[in-house]
C-alpha cells in the first residue's frame, strides 16, 4: 500500500520530506505555527524536495490546511507501521514533539524535531540529538499543554523556518 501510494504520487525513494505538524489533541502548545510549516515546506520544494504531510485523525484541520497551499496530504491514510515504511524511504523529517517524530526516528532518517514546551533532553528522538531545534525562550520548558495566556507561545514562535533550513543544510542532508 505504501509503495503503491508513494510512487502514484511520483515521490523517489530518497526524494521526499515527511512533515508532522499536528500533536496530541491534549498538546497543542507543541506546535510549531502552521505559517512557519508552510514556509519551511516552500523552501524544501523549491529546493526539489516534495514535502508529505502526515499524522493522524486531530491532524486533519491543519495538514489540510497546510496541503492547501503547498506539499501533498497524507493524513490518517497510514498505520504506525505503515507510516514507519513511508518514512524509511524518506529524506528527512521535520516534526513536532510527537509519536511521529518518534518513529521518524525508528526509522533511521534525519529527523529535525521541533521543541518548545517540552524538554528536548529528554524527549529528542532516538539518536537525533543533533537535530534538534529549539528556541531559547525563557519559559521554555514549561510542560504545559496550552500556553499561558500573554505568553504569546514564544518557545515555538522564535523558532523561524530559516534556522530549521539553516540546520537541516549543516547537518548535510541537503544543499
Amino acid at each position: 500500500k505504501v509503495e503503491r501510494w508513494r510512487v502514484d504520487r511520483d515521490l523517489p525513494a530518497g526524494g521526499f520530506a515527511c512533515l508532522h505538524a499536528g500533536s496530541s489533541p491534549g498538546w497543542p502548545s507543541k506546535r510549531w505555527p502552521r505559517k512557519s510549516f508552510r514556509r519551511l515546506a516552500l523552501m524544501l520544494e523549491q529546493r526539489g524536495l516534495p514535502c508529505v504531510w502526515v499524522g493522524g485523525r486531530a491532524d486533519c484541520e491543519v495538514n489540510g490546511w497546510l496541503a492547501r497551499r503547498v506539499g501533498v496530504d497524507a493524513t490518517g491514510l497510514f498505520s504506525p507501521v505503515q507510516l514507519y515504511e513511508l518514512a524509511r524511504t524518506a529524506r528527512l523529517a521535520v516534526a513536532n514533539d510527537s509519536g511521529p517524530m518518534h518513529l521518524f526516528a525508528v526509522a533511521r532518517i534525519p529527523v529535525f524535531g521541533l521543541f518548545g514546551p517540552t524538554s528536548w533532553i529528554r524527549s529528542h528522538g532516538l539518536g537525533q540529538k543533533d537535530r534538534v531545534v529549539h528556541g531559547s525562550a525563557p519559559c521554555s520548558p514549561c510542560f504545559k499543554g496550552r500556553c499561558p495566556d500573554g505568553k504569546g507561545h514564544v518557545c515555538l514562535a522564535g523558532i523561524s523556518p530559516e534556522a530549521v533550513m539553516d540546520k537541516i543544510r549543516q547537518q548535510g542532508v541537503m544543499d
